[in-house]
């Protein structure tokens, strides 16, 4: 009997609301294995994107901003002061696990941005708005990232199928690991 393909979960998820967890996959262990891991804190996450399990600029940003979600976890009832020096906090630390990573900084400055833009909230509402902004680099992610490949790809053989396109197609695919959604191609 023919087995039915299953559909790996998507690269990287949130779960839940504010007190939720970050899924992400494994991609140490891909293409052998597919296995996913949670992050239930601002230290997991920051091993994953050191340990490289989650890999590509846009996952690598989306992810941490989800680990900032984390890292505020325990400071929702603090005051604003408490809260935005573990804001603080969190984003430094969090930028430690892959320097070199410039969408990783430009995520960690817009959750900063969050709680810059609303001074006068309480920590608690502030932290409802961050889990937010996290989803929107994430939506952002999902709408530019297949987007971009296909223009390389057409830029690469200049509407020709060539060698050239052919390749780009094959690192379209493997990109599409390395954000925070399969691309469906």
């Amino acid at each position: 009997p023919a087995s039915t393909p299953t559909v790996p979960p998507p690269p990287l998820r949130w779960m839940g609301g504010v007190d939720g967890r970050l899924r992400l996959i494994d991609q140490t262990l891909l293409p052998v294995e597919c296995r996913e891991i949670e992050c239930a804190s601002v230290e997991d996450v920051w091993e994953a994107i050191r340990r490289l399990c989650v890999r590509g600029a846009p996952a690598i940003g989306v992810a941490a901003a989800y680990g900032v979600v984390l890292g505020l976890q325990a400071v929702a009832d603090a005051n604003r002061d408490a809260f935005d020096r573990r804001l603080s906090e969190v984003a430094d630390y969090l930028a430690t696990s892959r320097p070199t990573a410039v969408n990783l900084f430009w995520a960690l400055d817009r959750m900063r941005r969050v709680a810059a833009a609303s001074p006068d909230l309480p920590a608690g509402e502030v932290l409802e708005r961050v889990p937010a902004e996290a989803e929107t680099i994430g939506r952002g992610d999902r709408e530019e990232c297949p987007a971009l490949g296909w223009v390389e790809c057409y830029y690469l053989g200049r509407g020709r199928l060539t060698q050239d396109v052919f390749a780009g197609v094959v690192l379209l695919l493997l990109a599409s690991a390395w954000t925070t959604e399969w691309l469906g191609i």
